[in-house]
């Protein structure tokens, strides 16, 4: 899949992302009504602006990284995710996470990350 595959998409609330190693660029760049997405294991990198302004919406990562737990967050990933609500949640641990400039900047009061 490419870049700003769903970019924009307003009518898209949940979604299960198929087997993939990486997340690109702006992938879901301006979703504001997701609710859910689901990552599948594997994803060992996200894209630059990948989840940016994403709001109220929970993030699954079903695993996190490569084979030594590694995975690469570029910068502004999740950059202007700003409501009460977001969540980052990843069901395996994580051993490093390689963050670029900006990567959560301009989180809200209520946004939580669990690794």
């Amino acid at each position: 899949m490419g870049i700003q595959v769903f970019y924009a998409c307003n009518k898209l609330d949940y979604i299960r992302l198929p087997k993939m190693n990486s997340i690109p660029a702006s992938f879901f760049e301006n979703c504001g009504e997701l609710d859910e997405i689901i990552v599948p294991a594997g994803v060992t990198s996200i894209g630059e602006k990948a989840f940016l302004c994403i709001q109220d919406c929970k993030i699954i990562f079903l695993g996190c990284g490569d084979e030594n737990g590694v995975i690469t967050i570029a910068s502004n990933a999740f950059q202007n995710c700003e409501r009460d609500h977001f969540e980052f949640i990843c069901l395996e641990n994580v051993v490093v996470l390689k963050v670029g400039n900006n990567t959560f900047s301009t989180f809200g009061n209520g946004a939580q990350m669990y690794v």
